[in-house]
């Protein structure tokens, strides 16, 4: 299916699904990862740089995915918009 200059292409819609689906499959095993890592930590007191770093980390991970709604509702949308796109008569 060609596209011309400006249209979307379902494709590249698809692709940008998968690679949400990863975004947040990657985001949730990291904030475990994190988590096993700063549970096994010795000294747990804020002055340890390992801890420190969990625990920004943590927080980090935590932004990152509060804006997945956000990602999820514009993807969803260009997908809603690229098939309406295709069935428009020009």
């Amino acid at each position: 299916m060609e596209s011309k200059h400006g249209q979307l292409n379902l494709m590249l819609l698809v692709t940008a699904s998968v690679a949400f689906v990863i975004f947040g499959v990657a985001s949730s095993v990291g904030a475990q990862v994190i988590a096993e890592v700063e549970n096994n930590l010795d000294d747990k007191t804020t002055g340890n740089v390992a801890y420190n770093a969990t625990q920004n980390a943590n927080k980090g991970i935590e932004e990152l995915t509060s804006w997945s709604d956000i990602i999820a509702i514009v993807i969803a949308a260009s997908i809603v918009l690229g098939i309406v796109g295709l069935f428009m008569v020009r």
